[in-house]
């Protein structure tokens, strides 16, 4: 007697296509979040040796260092939040929601340009970016909207090669025919 073996469960559907500008805001949210964990490190360490010498100080009869090492613990503990922000924004980025990203970054712009100028900076051009997106993604330009002529039908895209092989385990890949791409239930990915 024949046992049939089940089929696989269907794969998951790929992950929209992001335009080059959103892959650009990711880039930017990467590099602010790493930032923001160094800089938090780094502002650390110094009120850290900010407060031996503090404490010397202290000894000696002289307190104006105290300014400086409750200014940089402030620093160490906005970059930390901040770094804590980041999945946030990287979500609100991911689902396209670029006007809320744009409102939560804009208390964070205003706090990384007041304790760490380069932060500021990386969030400022991130809310450019979105700004862009956004815009792009309401309608374009208004010339745009305004041009009468016709825009050509999209071409169709070429016909899937046959015998398709994963290129991480050599295996073949199955073409799903929902999404036209081709599948490797091995490794779990589109290829």
């Amino acid at each position: 007697m024949a046992t049939s073996v089940p089929s696989p469960p269907p794969p998951p559907p790929p992950p929209p296509e992001r335009s080059g500008a959103e892959r650009s805001i990711a880039s930017w949210l990467d590099l602010g979040r790493s930032l923001a964990l160094i800089l938090a490190l780094v502002a650390g360490v110094i009120f850290l040796a900010s407060l031996v010498f503090l404490v010397r100080a202290a000894i000696f009869g002289y307190f104006g260092g105290a300014i400086g090492a409750v200014y940089w613990l402030l620093t160490a503990i906005v970059m930390f939040l901040l770094w804590k922000e980041f999945p946030k924004f990287e979500d609100l980025a991911a689902r396209r929601q670029y006007g809320e990203l744009k409102d939560r970054l804009l208390l964070w712009i205003v706090l990384g340009i007041l304790f760490f100028l380069i932060e500021g900076i990386v969030l400022l051009l991130v809310f450019l970016k979105a700004d862009d997106v956004r815009a792009a993604s309401e309608g374009g330009p208004p010339a745009a909207a305004a041009s009468p002529a016709p825009l050509p039908p999209p071409v169709p895209p070429p016909p899937p090669p046959v015998g398709v092989r994963c290129p991480t385990c050599g295996q073949p890949a199955a073409l799903i025919a929902e999404y036209n791409r081709y599948y490797c239930y091995r490794c779990n990915a589109y290829v």
